[in-house]
């Protein structure tokens, strides 16, 4: 039974990007209709990529907050319990920017010759060594006059008494300051005045600084003395002839009781806390906490100028 005869091929030999007309002509489409759907693909295309450059742009990591990552934002995009940590700078943004603008209003302070406003500083020095070891009170004196914030009147004269505390505790390994609060100023006239201030140094900075004992010898003394008996026992009276006998294993455990008692001793010792000692004539400042007002106790007269 003789084949079917097969469909000849038909070859255009027309290449689209040199006349796609023909092309379309040759496929019999609408060149119109076709060319009319090949332009809205390019500008759904060009859609798309615009917005993948404008997710490449939001994801660059110069533009992303620091210590956050373009995959650390994809998944948070992705999932709120994706388990990646929050940045605690963006955390902190976010939270200031959601709060509502508070309005406050505006006072007015009396008679600026007889007020000293919070933030102003008070230079002095101590009159009394401090050991951070047991807490206690200390005491010093203001070394200028402190005026009015008018500029015209010495409300606190040189030379005024200052009280403060000190507590003890509380000092973490590195630390090489001491918390002081200064709570009273004692005029010569008989006037007090309640500060309740922080001290600082003469640069502002919280503390007061001095000497630092570290207790290194109370620290890993015994447990040094411990482990160099424990090494001594071990090797005292060792040749290289010594066989394992009951000489040898006795000296083998001293050493062991040695080492396990270097241990503890060790870890009780290295919680003990550094001791700060700042000397007497420490000079101090000391950053006013409240506004301080002297117009019910002084006047003019009393005031010197």
């Amino acid at each position: 039974m003789p084949r079917p005869a097969a469909k000849a091929m038909v070859k255009t030999n027309l290449r689209p990007e040199e006349d796609v007309t023909a092309y379309l002509k040759s496929k019999e489409v609408n060149p119109s209709d076709e060319l009319a759907r090949l332009k809205l693909l390019a500008r759904v295309q060009a859609q798309k990529e615009l917005l993948k450059e404008e997710e490449r742009m939001r994801l660059s990591p110069a533009l992303l907050p620091i210590g956050v990552s373009a995959a650390h934002t994809k998944a948070k995009e992705g999932s709120k319990g994706s388990g990646y940590p929050e940045n605690p700078n963006t955390a902190y943004l976010e939270s200031v920017s959601a709060k509502p603008i508070e309005e406050v209003g505006a006072s007015r302070f009396g008679d600026l010759r007889y007020r000293i406003r919070r933030g102003k500083i008070l230079r002095g020095v101590t009159e009394s060594a401090i050991d951070s070891d047991l807490p206690g009170l200390i005491r010093g004196h203001l070394t200028e006059d402190v005026y009015g914030d008018a500029g015209d009147l010495v409300l606190l004269p040189n030379g005024a008494c200052l009280v403060g505390e000190y507590r003890s505790g509380g000092i973490a390994e590195g630390q090489i300051s001491l918390y002081v609060v200064w709570t009273r100023v004692q005029l010569p006239n008989g006037i007090v005045v309640t500060l309740d201030s922080a001290g600082s140094d003469p640069l502002g900075r919280a503390g007061m600084t001095g000497p630092v004992d570290h207790h290194y010898l109370q620290r890993f003394g015994s447990s040094l003395l411990s482990s160099f008996f424990s090494v001594s026992v071990a090797t005292l009276g060792v040749n290289g002839q010594d066989r394992y006998n009951s000489t040898a294993a006795y000296r083998t455990g001293l050493a062991n009781a040695f080492g396990q008692t270097a241990s503890q001793e060790f870890q009780q010792n290295a919680t003990i806390q550094n001791t700060i000692r700042p000397p007497q004539g420490t000079e101090i400042s000391i950053l006013v906490n409240k506004d301080l007002s002297f117009e019910q106790v002084l006047t003019t007269t009393e005031a010197r100028e």
